[in-house]
């Protein structure tokens, strides 16, 4: 499995319409594309930044929707939504205790690890961090995706509410700081999203 993940920045006045946008004009571009297997929009509301993020069944219908990728951010930029940057992962790690749904809330956690402590990332948080925040209240669902090439790594928990996701912040700090060490990164950068909207066509899964 594979993901794209736009990260994008508007006006939060205009955050509804633009998701809007996104459900109405942008999935159906890519939903019967060959290896679409979803789409998700995460957003802050109080600073109009947020995701737009699809799945792909395999490396290859990743690259194959790139064009199509491409003339989604052109059309969002005519809106006044400025992209931020593009990453494009291979998803290593999809742990779940309930199904994928919208209206929930993410941490998103990212760092580029030296590519040689890339492994040792990766069995890091699907060792010793999965299980921790398993055990916290409000937990649905941690997912890491990875870049091979350059060592960046995104990996995000997923939580009921707003509350289960403020609360838990005590909890994951310190494996965060233990996560940049393995990896070898200077530093985590951190962001907290709502979930507004997803639509899978088969359970997101790294099987």
């Amino acid at each position: 499995m594979f993901a794209r993940v736009v990260r994008a920045s508007g006006s939060p006045d205009k955050l509804a319409e633009n998701l809007d946008f996104f459900i109405q004009k942008l999935v159906p571009q890519i939903r019967e594309l060959p290896g679409f297997v979803g789409a998700a929009a995460l957003g802050d509301r109080a600073s109009g930044r947020g995701a737009a993020i699809s799945y792909w069944a395999d490396a290859e219908s990743l690259r194959a929707s790139e064009a199509a990728a491409s003339a989604g951010r052109a059309q969002t930029a005519e809106r006044g939504v400025t992209t931020l940057d593009v990453q494009r992962y291979e998803m290593v790690i999809v742990e779940r205790v309930a199904p994928a749904a919208a209206n929930v809330f993410v941490r998103s956690n990212e760092l580029d690890a030296a590519v040689d402590k890339l492994e040792d990332t990766i069995r890091f948080v699907r060792d010793q961090v999965v299980p921790h925040v398993r055990s916290q209240q409000g937990f649905r669902a941690v997912l890491m995706g990875v870049d091979r090439q350059t060592g960046h790594c995104l990996a995000s928990t997923i939580w009921e509410t707003a509350a289960d996701l403020e609360a838990s912040e005590a909890a994951v700090r310190e494996q965060r700081r233990e996560a940049g060490n393995v990896a070898g990164a200077a530093n985590v950068r951190t962001e907290q999203y709502e979930a507004m909207y997803l639509e899978m066509k088969q359970p997101l899964s790294t099987g």
